[in-house]
């Protein structure tokens, strides 16, 4: 692996409010050997020529480094990252090239602008972003090694500018894989429903903001932008300008950061060719490390850089021409998608509120049941919502009947007595509970959990809750949890009623009393049973 050097143009067009300060300045981590000339044993150099295949190449272009920006030893086990099944090629978050150079694939590294040991002054998440992977995409397309078809690829900080290079169109681009990339930074990180987000951004400087020159204050506009305005526009990709084909693939264990912002993204590009992959792990677990996402990774880049049409589906499913009239039962209930929660309130002894929502289940014993919710944890529940109320104005043109959009142009406060309604979108997710089992919606003036400082995790404390809070039901006030219910499939196996019986066979141990006999398969097997079958799903039906 070698470092190459791509100039880029400057880019005057480019206009957006930004904020620089001084970067850190990173160490170079390692050296690479140039190529080595051929000589022979007794010194004579010699010509030759090597024959190199034309290949696709996998761009990984990020703001984070590519050379050890993170060490993914320093992870707990929780996110899945297991150092043994990756090479030592692998940069965190990124393609590994250990698995897909053997594959038939080239992998190239970038460093966006500024970035460690790239050249000019580094800004976050802009259209100027674009602008250079747009420069990159087709430098590469131009190398004597490449096929000319270029995908993007990465989670993350790589998805959120893979979503900036896409929009630019490069006609190299032949298809993009973005895992958990957020794509609204303003409401989905910064300023989730007007609530300032104040500890993910806080350390967020100090694992990026590493180069040789100057850096975007990336607090800039948490300080200084508390409206959705031109500069946090600046940050929102043109998804519908993106139409290559996409592989998108998120995690529901990942609403701390990117979840809501990728599941957005699919429904937003313009892309004909567009695929959802959605796994329940933390993100690095079920993509980064599993031959079964790595193979339907492969299957879609090799069918786009590569023009390979096995498993190529030849008809889509008919609609708009079959009605399924499906009946509500009492055995479990199932949903998967948008979700919103309308609550009509007043604020007493104050002109605002914060409110923060969660979804949460819990099992037949009483136990709440916990998801991943960000990277590295998993004590979650499985929903959020957020809801600074000065900020329940809405933007009409973006929201929906199940998804509000805040416009952010100004607070509308509260006046004494005054009860309003406000619509909370509670973030993508998806669960099915089994009768016996309980969904809860909790309303509180706090975040979820409790976590250390200094820590990326998304926090809150810069809130406005004062007062007596009064949420009103019934009547006239129609609060309401709305819910993407999926409908039970008529004479599903999982809802039939069936009878099972166990025959157990034994044999009585030499010198077994009866009695001890009859207490270990009435008492100790039986426990044992209801035990694993209230753990593993499939073996409810013998219980």
């Amino acid at each position: 692996m070698a470092d190459k050097t791509i100039s880029s143009k400057p880019l005057p067009q480019v206009k957006h409010p930004k904020n620089f300060i001084q970067e850190w300045v990173p160490k170079i981590m390692g050296t690479r050997e140039p190529n080595p000339r051929t000589i022979i044993e007794d010194g004579l150099i010699q010509d030759l020529d090597v024959a190199i295949p034309q290949l696709p190449v996998i761009l990984n272009y990020s703001l984070c480094g590519k050379d050890g920006a993170v060490d993914i030893c320093a992870f707990p086990p929780s996110p899945g990252l297991d150092p043994s099944r990756i090479s030592k090629y692998y940069t965190f978050e990124a393609a590994d090239p250990g698995w897909w150079c053997k594959n038939g694939y080239a992998v190239a590294f970038v460093d966006a602008r500024g970035s460690h040991q790239s050249e000019g002054n580094k800004s976050y998440y802009g259209k100027d972003v674009g602008l250079d992977g747009y420069d990159i995409v087709q430098w590469l397309s131009g190398q004597s090694w490449s096929n000319g078809k270029i995908a993007l690829y990465g989670a993350s900080a790589y998805a959120m500018v893979t979503w900036l290079v896409a929009a630019e169109r490069p006609p190299a681009l032949a298809a993009i894989i973005p895992v958990d990339g957020m794509t609204d930074i303003y409401r989905e990180m910064a300023f989730k429903a007007g609530i300032p987000e104040n500890q993910f951004n806080e350390t967020y400087a100090l694992f990026w903001n590493w180069g040789k020159n100057l850096v975007e204050d990336s607090l800039y506009g948490l300080r200084e932008r508390p409206y959705f305005d031109q500069y946090w526009q600046s940050k929102k990709p043109a998804l519908n300008n993106i139409q290559c084909p996409a592989y998108i693939i998120c995690g529901w264990g990942d609403h701390g950061i990117h979840t809501r912002g990728t599941l957005n993204a699919w429904k937003e590009i313009s892309s004909d060719e567009k695929y959802m992959e959605i796994h329940q792990y933390q993100k690095w677990w079920e993509w980064a490390v599993t031959a079964e996402s790595l193979g339907r990774q492969k299957s879609f880049l090799d069918r786009y850089l590569l023009n390979h049409s096995q498993n190529e589906v030849k008809f889509w499913p008919k609609s708009g021409d079959i009605v399924f009239d499906l009946p509500i039962t009492g055995t479990s209930l199932e949903f998967a998608g948008h979700a919103k929660l309308r609550l009509w309130v007043e604020a007493q002894g104050a002109e605002n509120m914060d409110l923060f929502i969660t979804l949460r289940t819990v099992d037949r014993n009483g136990n709440q049941v916990f998801f991943p919710w960000i990277t590295i944890i998993d004590n979650g529940p499985i929903g959020f919502g957020f809801m600074r109320l000065s900020r329940r104005e809405l933007d009409e043109k973006l929201s929906t009947t199940y998804q509000p959009i805040r416009a952010h142009q100004r607070d509308l406060k509260l006046n004494s007595g005054e009860i309003v309604p406000v619509d909370i979108e509670i973030q993508l997710t998806s669960c099915r509970l089994r009768a016996g089992e309980r969904l809860q919606l909790f309303i509180s003036g706090h975040d979820y959990g409790t976590y250390p400082s200094g820590i990326p995790v998304p926090r809150h404390t810069d809130i406005t809750n004062q007062g007596k809070h009064v949420i009103h039901f019934g009547g006239r006030f129609g609060s309401h949890l709305l819910l993407p219910i999926t409908p039970h499939e008529p004479d599903a196996y999982s809802e039939t009623k069936k009878t099972f019986k166990m025959a157990v066979v034994a044999t009585r141990m030499l010198g077994d009393t009866d009695e001890n006999l009859i207490y270990q398969y009435t008492k100790v097997h039986a426990d044992m049973t209801r035990k694993i079958a209230s753990e593993v799903p499939i073996l409810r039906n013998y219980t």
